[in-house]
């Protein structure tokens, strides 16, 4: 196993237990952070672990394939969470999806992270709670 795929399955294993600090300690200072919009957050700040895992306290990744090119890793499986209601976590809120993972590693820590999903389920919950 290389070092990319070691910093990205620590990465994933740190945002699985919503250590926030963690989390940031794992990216470079420069990380980008793509969402399956490819909207681009430009510094580890923007990535905003803390203010996600507050909409959604119970993401998880689940990775059941890993690839490694260099400094590159790519991640197949899945992404769930609950979507909080004011202060609830309805069961009805709850959302999984297939979901692909692109990360780059360089130095021990990851100078990107981009999400590959379809989000219309989550968009469907979304727009109810509206």
């Amino acid at each position: 196993m290389g070092e990319a795929l070691d910093g990205a399955k620590g990465f994933v294993d740190k945002i699985n237990r919503h250590d926030e600090m963690a989390i940031e300690l794992a990216m470079s200072f420069d990380h980008a952070f793509i969402d399956a919009a490819g909207t681009r957050a430009e510094g580890r700040e923007k990535a905003d672990w803390p203010g996600y895992f507050k909409w959604v306290p119970d993401y998880r990744i689940d990775v059941d394939q890993w690839l490694e090119d260099g400094e590159t890793v790519a991640a197949f499986g899945k992404a769930s969470g609950t979507f909080v209601q004011g202060a609830q976590r309805l069961d009805e809120n709850r959302w999984e999806v297939p979901a692909a993972w692109r990360g780059l590693v360089r130095y021990g820590k990851v100078k990107e992270w981009q999400v590959y999903c379809d989000t219309h389920p989550m968009k469907e919950i979304l727009t109810r709670l509206r």
